[in-house]
């Protein structure tokens, strides 16, 4: 099995659990909002403790899948720091390159309601990751997954880390946010970049290519595998010219959040073992479904786990060539 290096955020999720929150479903872009009042108090159905971040979340999937995983992320000088440095150490990943930096561990407030999610994000030490903090160790990678980190110093990482991967002939696998597309001045550059493949979501795939059908954007994006999610559409892959859909699971959504990192390592795991795209959007399908149905934030994707879920849902799912 191939090892695979992880870079990015981690972080502790505050989740609010709340009925009494209102939504408004406005007919724009920008969709919907959650309504909080000013001088008042609005109450919590429940509220859990929780680790995050998406480089945590797909390094945690990935080593639950069986992937021999390292984190490469950065936490402060705070209790948060400990916490999820004992969350690695529960899922038998080494915290030795979460490292120390100045200010607060990256949090984030989850307002959860009816499986959907609104995030309040402090990105805090994970900004000051640069290209100085990249082990020698990362050479020895099979694979490298990049999650989205947005100051100066992650962008200058960033192009530390893709110049080694080039140099070492190491698949460089690329999981983007909106955030960080965002932050940079024309996220068309990245359509110059040499990375083995990419994975993100509808949105992160327009504003990247420019392009509007699902097509158009699997060809513009760059490697040899290219993924769109598109929530409950499902989710698209293109390996070479081949492109494939594979359908959503209508499975009741309890949480969204971390979902789509899911997926990731999902469809990275299946992958990188066995060079099968439409097996790989397959079990991505499968294990984002497992953490949407399920109410514990936290899902361990554990291999009898899933061949139990798969059992279960399998013959709803479908697989098509475009």
């Amino acid at each position: 099995m191939t090892s695979v290096f992880v870079i990015g955020g981690v972080a502790v999720d505050i989740i609010g659990v709340s009925n009494d929150l209102e939504r408004i479903d406005m007919s724009t872009p920008h969709g919907h909002f959650l309504c909080l009042n000013y001088g008042s108090k609005t109450r919590l159905k429940d509220m859990i403790l929780t680790y995050g971040g998406s480089a945590m979340n797909v390094a945690v999937t990935l080593k639950c899948m069986g992937t021999k995983t390292t984190l490469m992320s950065a936490v402060g000088d705070d209790p948060f720091a400990g916490f999820l440095k004992e969350k690695l150490r529960q899922f038998s990943i080494s915290p030795k390159y979460v490292l120390k930096k100045p200010g607060n561990t990256s949090l984030s407030i989850v307002l959860l309601q009816s499986g959907e999610k609104s995030l309040l994000v402090h990105h805090g030490a994970v900004d000051h990751l640069g290209p100085k903090d990249v082990p020698a160790d990362i050479e020895k990678a099979g694979a490298v997954v990049m999650t989205s980190m947005v100051s100066a110093k992650n962008q200058k990482l960033f192009e530390h880390v893709t110049k080694i991967t080039h140099k070492k002939n190491i698949p460089l696998i690329f999981a983007p946010s909106m955030t960080l597309l965002q932050c940079m001045g024309n996220p068309k550059k990245l359509l110059e970049y040499d990375f083995f493949m990419s994975i993100m979501n509808n949105e992160e795939a327009q504003c990247i290519t420019g392009k509007r059908t699902i097509k158009s954007m699997l060809k513009a994006l760059p490697g040899e595998v290219a993924v769109i999610t598109k929530g409950p559409e499902g989710a698209y892959a293109r390996q070479g010219k081949k492109m494939y859909h594979c359908s959503n699971l209508d499975v009741i959504r309890h949480n969204t959040t971390g979902a789509g990192d899911t997926f990731c390592a999902g469809f990275v795991h299946t992958y990188l073992k066995t060079k099968d795209v439409k097996e790989s959007l397959r079990m991505g399908s499968v294990v984002a479904a497992m953490k949407l149905s399920s109410t514990h934030p936290e899902v361990t994707c554990f291999p009898p786990e899933v061949s139990k879920f798969l059992k279960k849902y399998e013959k709803k799912l479908t697989l098509t060539q475009l």
